[in-house]
């Protein structure tokens, strides 16, 4: 009866160690050079000025908070084709300086990849990729791009702005 459940522990444990493999496989064996990420959440920096506007606006009702936003099924992307980059992200923070009337407050970009200096390096957790770019709808806002791709195909963006305050934003990875 022990060897019995012996076997069956091993084999358990076999095939998770085979599951996490394949999972690993999907992103950190591919070459990333075209791949799209989908948003769920938004994660804004919270300050006391922003944590009462949005106590003001009762987003408690909704499941969302200073801290955590739900964004799922808005089109909010971050796209990577072999010669561009681009991307629509909400923005829920702060104004810090150089505000500049815009048809809307979002981050918003698009470039050639030439233009940028991406740096990719794999770690323990995933992969990471880091480049700065300008917004495509305000003059003097650039934006320090920080994406942390997990072995399950799930993202994290850290954006840096420079006249705003930081935020991130966690979603899925499509690989294309």
């Amino acid at each position: 009866m022990i060897r019995k459940n012996l076997i069956f522990l091993l084999i358990v444990f076999l095939s998770a160690c085979t599951a996490k493999q394949k999972a690993s496989e999907t992103v950190l064996n591919k070459d990333l050079k075209e791949f799209n990420i989908e948003f769920d959440y938004a994660f804004p920096k919270p300050s006391s000025r922003y944590i009462q506007g949005v106590q003001d606006l009762n987003l408690s009702r909704t499941g969302n908070s200073a801290n955590r936003i739900n964004i799922k099924g808005d089109g909010y992307y971050l796209k990577f084709k072999n010669d561009s980059v681009s991307g629509v992200l909400p923005f829920y923070g702060e104004q810090y300086f150089g505000y500049q009337k815009t048809v809307h407050d979002r981050i918003e970009f698009k470039t050639a990849t030439e233009e940028l200096n991406i740096s990719t390096e794999i770690i323990k957790k995933g992969t990471r990729v880091k480049f700065k770019i300008k917004d495509s709808n305000r003059n003097f806002e650039e934006y320090q791009m920080r994406i942390l791709i997990f072995e399950n195909n799930k993202a994290e963006v850290v954006v840096l702005s420079s006249t705003r305050s930081s935020i991130a934003y966690r979603g899925k990875l499509f690989i294309e």
